[in-house]
């Protein structure tokens, strides 16, 4: 028998759909290992919070049919038994949870007695809370005048007030700015390794994703990849190319360039505000200026340069349409040459 301690958390065929019959689940499968940070990555839609929710002992999983799966944290089952993951878990909401009339310290002295702490116990807790949050100046100052960054590390530390070995947080980013995001970032690597503690976080963002130890690319329910960022940049392979037609016919111009030696994973993206074509090509410089060359009323814009995280999800995961063999007769619409 294996003396190896459980991973953090563990999910193994995971399903659910909801009434009406929708799959928010299909088959989700993932590990978080002691110490690290993870984060579920994906769209609106991709399954995300309700894994969340799942892992939160907020719900149980209801297949449509067959099967829920398993799901384990530090080794017990959120829905089986519920009390033993919350004494593991702290949980932050995307939703605020901070009464604006409470000063920073009475909102975690709250939080602190509901989780059973009294006395000296209370008082380390709450003045850890607020050096780790970086708001021990501000501790006395009511919490509706405080900044979204500022609220934000300061629901993380209530989540943390009990000690928890793993914190559970659900779209922590949202509406932070990039400063506010990074400071965010800190306070959770200072928990990793201050305070011993697991992350796992869901996102739709880069930047926030991309530092994570582990990402967890879902889509419609299902993981597309797992991996670190780099394993998934590398996967999307080569300099990344997106040219966006000044006539904003961007299928018209795949076709034009279809069966070009050189290029690879050529995707028209029809959404956003400018519809546009993205490809990978190995000498990507030398090519975009001979393409200029070709064609020099052709682009409203042109970039390239080495592929990133928000790459690799266009590739994987946000809805693109694959370029189709054209019918013959569209040859025709060949322009600017």
């Amino acid at each position: 028998m294996s003396d190896a301690a459980p991973p953090a958390v563990l999910v193994e065929g995971l399903r659910h759909a909801y009434a009406g019959g929708r799959e928010a689940l299909r088959g989700v499968g993932f590990r978080v290992e002691p110490g690290e940070i993870a984060a579920l990555l994906g769209p609106n839609g991709s399954g995300k919070s309700t894994a969340f929710r799942i892992l939160a002992t907020l719900m149980r999983p209801a297949a449509a049919a067959g099967p829920s799966g398993r799901v384990e944290v530090f080794g017990a089952c959120p829905w089986e038994n519920p009390h033993a993951v919350r004494e593991k878990i702290g949980v932050v909401f995307q939703s605020p949870s901070l009464d604006g009339e409470l000063t920073a310290e009475e909102n975690l002295r709250c939080q602190g007695r509901l989780q059973g702490l009294r006395g000296a116990s209370l008082r380390e807790a709450v003045g850890l809370g607020l050096e780790r949050a970086g708001l021990v100046a501000r501790r006395g100052d009511r919490v509706r005048g405080f900044s979204g960054g500022m609220k934000r590390r300061l629901e993380v530390a209530k989540a943390m007030l009990h000690g928890p070995e793993l914190l559970l947080l659900d779209e922590p980013d949202a509406g932070l700015d990039p400063a506010a995001r990074a400071t965010l970032w800190e306070q959770l690597d200072a928990l990793r390794h201050g305070a011993g503690a697991t992350v796992l976080l869901t996102t739709h963002l880069m930047d926030l994703a991309a530092r994570a130890d582990r990402l967890v690319l879902l889509d419609r329910g299902s993981v597309v990849r797992t991996g670190t960022a780099a394993e998934l940049v590398d996967a999307a392979g080569g300099e990344a190319v997106r040219l966006e037609p000044a006539d904003g016919d961007a299928a018209a111009l795949a076709d034009d360039l279809r069966g070009e030696a050189g290029l690879s994973r050529l995707r028209v993206l029809p959404h956003g505000p400018r519809p546009a074509l993205r490809l990978r090509r190995a000498d990507a410089a030398a090519w975009v200026l001979g393409l200029r060359e070709r064609w020099p009323d052709r682009f409203s814009r042109v970039s390239y340069g080495p592929a990133t995280l928000e790459d690799a999800f266009v590739e994987l995961i946000e809805p693109a349409a694959e370029v189709e063999p054209a019918p013959p007769a569209r040859r025709g619409r060949g322009r600017g040459r």
